[in-house]
């Protein structure tokens, strides 16, 4: 029993007990939720807005400087076979008039007829490559007696203007005679001239100027570089170049590709992976500063807005901040890119491949991330709720209900909790049953009969005399409904619930010599 008294003094709480309990299981699972949510977060099953994207922009950034690596690889390798194949072809040519290639820049009378044997071998270079242009420049001019003849050098640039599209056909003159473009069907571009100006143009004076005489040493002599062939080109373009060498070693000319920016966009442009305003750019750099200028940007157009300053690295880490003097931040990843061999003369010369995007993109990214998770740990906990107070309907209430009737406070057949159950069962088997005074009831009995109408009366006096209904309706004239409205009423009235019970009492009042006064 001292059980339950415990339970009896826990049920005096009354509603505040079932408040408590559900206040702490909601407690609980909230904790519960959180507590989930912290060791999920950090263990990266539930990745933040910024761990997605860092992670997206290293991965693909990896991705495209692979790609980038392995397809400038192959264009650089098809630059020294295109100087190979040119030089051997050039070399040939003066031979057969009696000339050395050193002694090109001399007779500028071949030039037109060397250029024009060797358009089909630029052309299918071109095909074979799929950039956007070829180009080979003699150490030659037409005219030596012109005043910028030192500065002018003959040659041919062709420009694919679908580059990485098969079956096109849209090729552009760029430089060289007119009639080797006029008898192959090629358009001359608007911005077309007879030679190269190249003059400060880093394609041509440096690999001239590091051949060295050793044919040999081709595959570290050619030259990436962000400034193009001509310069005022309508479209920002990167140039591979390579000397062109006699069998003696003396260099009479480079040749090369042209990489477009639409070449550019076409074959490395990153997949936006849910981010609008992501860019990768192909650029020159040196330490953390990265030349915009001579970059080529594929994706979003963001970025090459950049163009008019250069980009500085600030933050180190997976994901870095990148600023420029004009206040535009970014936020991304770079990579150094191999573009030459170890033995390069110009391996100092570094490019390097980065994934950019604004950096309000990343903080409002930041801002909805933290938002959803936030909406999914309420939803979370609104479902915690109600299973709370569907454990609380359940459970609790049919607890406190048996508390209540432990307390004496009410009747409870059943609450479905054994426990509890188990003692109600107990309590009533130690409750004494109830002893009925039978004088008091029959006395109430005998004070009703005052209550009871004169047809009733009647009715009651007739049943006395166990008179049958049928001779009950002759007598009274009545209808057999109309009876069973005053059996209704009259047993109401008397508190028996049939005739039977009624003719129990009738007895009772003929024993106890009562008959005359009521009867």
């Amino acid at each position: 029993m001292k059980f339950v008294a415990i339970l009896k003094s826990v049920a005096a709480a009354g509603g505040s007990m079932r408040f408590r309990l559900l206040s702490a299981f909601l407690s609980l699972v909230a904790c519960l939720l959180l507590a989930a949510g912290v060791v999920l977060a950090l263990i990266g099953v539930i990745p933040s807005a910024e761990r997605e994207i860092r992670d997206y922009v290293t991965h693909e950034m990896e991705n495209i400087a692979s790609e980038i690596e392995r397809s400038f690889g192959t264009i650089s390798v098809q630059a020294v076979l295109l100087s190979e194949s040119l030089s051997r072809s050039v070399e040939l040519r003066l031979a057969d008039s009696g000339y050395l290639a050193e002694e090109l820049g001399g007779h500028p009378e071949l030039l037109e007829e060397i250029l024009t044997d060797e358009l089909n071998r630029l052309l299918l270079a071109l095909e074979k490559t799929k950039c956007s242009g070829v180009f080979v420049v003699l150490d030659a001019t037409v005219n030596p007696a012109l005043s910028y003849a030192e500065r002018s050098r003959a040659g041919l640039y062709i420009r694919n203007t679908e580059p990485s599209v098969p079956g096109t056909d849209t090729k552009l003159f760029l430089r060289g005679f007119p009639r080797i473009a006029l008898a192959n069907g090629l358009s001359l571009q608007s911005g077309w001239d007879m030679e190269f100006d190249v003059e400060g143009r880093e394609f041509f004076e440096l690999p001239m100027h590091a051949a060295g005489g050793d044919e040999s040493a081709l595959p570290r002599l050619y030259l990436w570089s962000g400034q193009g062939a001509i310069a005022g080109l309508d479209e920002h373009v990167m140039t591979v170049s390579v000397p062109l060498l006699d069998g003696a070693g003396n260099t009479f000319g480079v040749c090369g590709f042209e990489v477009s920016e639409m070449y550019f966009k076409l074959n490395f442009a990153p997949d936006p992976g849910g981010i609008r305003r992501i860019s990768c750019a192909l650029t020159a750099f040196s330490g953390d500063r990265f030349e915009t200028a001579g970059a080529l940007y594929s994706g979003s157009d963001v970025w090459a807005q950049a163009r008019s300053g250069n980009l500085v690295a600030a933050d180190q880490g997976p994901l870095r901040v990148y600023r420029q003097e004009q206040g535009v931040t970014f936020v991304g990843a770079h990579r150094a890119l191999k573009l030459y061999p170890a033995d390069s003369v110009f391996k100092e010369r570094e490019f390097a491949a980065a994934l950019m995007l604004p950096k309000e993109d990343l903080d409002n990214a930041r801002m909805d991330g933290n938002l959803r998770l936030a909406l999914t740990f309420m939803l979370l906990l609104c479902f915690g709720a109600a299973l709370s107070v569907m454990f609380s309907r359940s459970v609790i209430r049919p607890f406190l209900i048996g508390l209540s009737a432990l307390k004496g406070e009410g009747e409870v057949e059943k609450t479905n909790i054994q426990e509890i159950d188990e003692i109600l069962d107990a309590l009533r088997a130690m409750r004494p049953e109830k002893s009925v005074d039978a004088g008091a009831l029959f006395e109430e009995f005998i004070g009703r009969i005052s209550a009871l109408t004169p047809a009733e009366r009647t009715i009651f006096k007739l049943c006395a005399n166990d008179t049958p209904n049928d001779d009950i309706l002759g007598a009274l004239h009545i209808s057999l409904s109309t009876l069973k409205t005053h059996y209704r009423h009259m047993y109401a009235k008397l508190g028996v619930s049939s005739r039977d019970e009624l003719a129990l009492y009738i007895q009772l009042i003929r024993k106890s010599g009562r008959e005359s006064d009521i009867l």
